[in-house]
């Protein structure tokens, strides 16, 4: 689609419509699902996108690939278990072609007018977030008879969108060379909605994501709490607590003085559920299973509430090392990023980096959803493509 000849006006109004109806059908509302026949229009909305997609589709470059690789090897693992959920795997990947193929589009064309659109609209959405939050304390909506739930879902949920959104205020306010502290302020709100559903796992990633950011000058932090070093300790958080269970080490502690559970919150019975069925199928795992039958198995209807034992348990081990070929490219172009001679490359991988090393935190006990993983390969992917935004940039009328 070449937006070169067209006016100013015709053609940002034509970036809003797109970047509109990219963001509104990708970043599902769990509040609109609820409502009878809505996701049926989310549905046409994704198709119609995905078509889009195609016009400004140019080639797969090696991330691309490897996201979709991904979705293959999920969709496959689903078929061979003779699953019925395949449509679901069909979906999330549409979700993630039409959010990454458009997003590395505008990265090289016209950034500013993407980027800017793209913050307002999660400006409303984290808006609705938080007026659900106040008028309706107690969940939006009932699902399952779980609350609360408000507009972007479970308490759990939220940070699925956040750090997405995060991502997108920070670069549009980079880009556009603002200089008022709004970025700021959305971050803080961001905070706000995480402590309001209390979720702790999110309120350390973000409390993480935050000082990382506000500290950019100290090199300790830089040097220590990087984009490697935080993949490194939600290794050794995966080995030492799930595997290992050092917790039981503390029970004395844990138990009789803070009167606190050694199973975080009845993760680790899930987590001991999730490796034995993942030992019985350790190469393809099990696909995208029904609720009711990975509940009966795993004791959850979605997750194994561990980012490791998901991709193990859905993809196996192929998947797993699917995974690790991309965060392994991702940060190598992030640390390329953040050395760059180009002072607003390497802000925004600065931002990039803690957003990720956030990532890495809610990767040890938060559960896991096909969009979830649509939204965090928009964030690596938006790294791997970071330094082609310059030219988009300074090229842009």
């Amino acid at each position: 689609m070449n937006l070169t000849n067209m006016s100013d006006r015709t053609r940002n109004f034509i970036i809003f419509l797109i970047t509109f109806l990219l963001l509104f059908s990708s970043f599902t509302s769990p509040f609109f699902q609820s409502i009878k026949h809505f996701d049926s229009i989310y549905v046409l909305l994704q198709c119609c996108c995905f078509f889009i997609s195609i016009f400004h589709f140019k080639r797969f470059d090696k991330m691309l690939i490897l996201i979709t690789l991904y979705y293959l090897i999920y969709l496959i693992s689903t078929v061979i278990n003779g699953g019925t959920q395949l449509m679901g795997v069909v979906r999330a990947y549409i979700v993630a072609f039409n959010l990454l193929v458009i997003t590395k589009y505008y990265m090289y064309n016209n950034p500013q007018v993407y980027f800017k659109i793209a913050s307002f609209f999660f400006y409303i959405i984290l808006f609705i977030e938080i007026i659900s939050m106040i008028f309706y304390p107690n969940g939006l909506y009932d699902a399952n008879n779980i609350n609360p739930h408000y507009f972007l879902g479970h308490r759990n949920n939220t940070i699925e969108y956040l750090y997405p959104a995060i991502s997108i205020v920070f670069i549009s306010h980079f880009i556009n060379y603002k200089k008022n502290i709004s970025h700021y302020l959305f971050l803080f709100i961001c905070l706000f909605c995480v402590i309001a559903t209390w979720s702790a796992n999110s309120i350390i990633a973000l409390l993480f994501t935050i000082f990382y950011i506000k500290l950019n000058n100290n090199n300790t932090i830089k040097r220590f709490f990087n984009y490697w070093h935080m993949f490194y300790i939600t290794i050794i958080m995966f080995f030492s607590f799930i595997i290992f269970k050092i917790q039981n080490l503390f029970k004395w502690f844990i138990e009789g003085i803070l009167h606190k559970s050694l199973t975080f919150t009845g993760r680790s019975l899930i987590w001991d559920k999730s490796i034995e069925w993942i030992k019985k199928s350790s190469i393809y795992g099990y696909g995208n299973e029904q609720q009711l039958l990975k509940k009966s198995k795993i004791g959850h209807i979605n997750s194994c509430h561990n980012y490791f034992l998901d991709f193990m348990y859905t993809g196996g081990i192929i998947m797993l090392s699917v995974i690790l070929f991309i965060v392994y490219f991702v940060g190598k172009e992030l640390s390329k990023n953040l050395k760059s001679n180009n002072d607003v490359i390497k802000k925004i991988a600065y931002v990039l980096s803690g957003i990720s090393g956030g990532y890495f935190i809610i990767w040890f006990a938060t559960p896991v959803h096909l969009n979830s993983i649509s939204y965090m390969f928009l964030v690596f992917y938006i790294i791997y493509n970071l330094k082609n935004l310059k030219l988009g940039v300074f090229n842009y009328e």
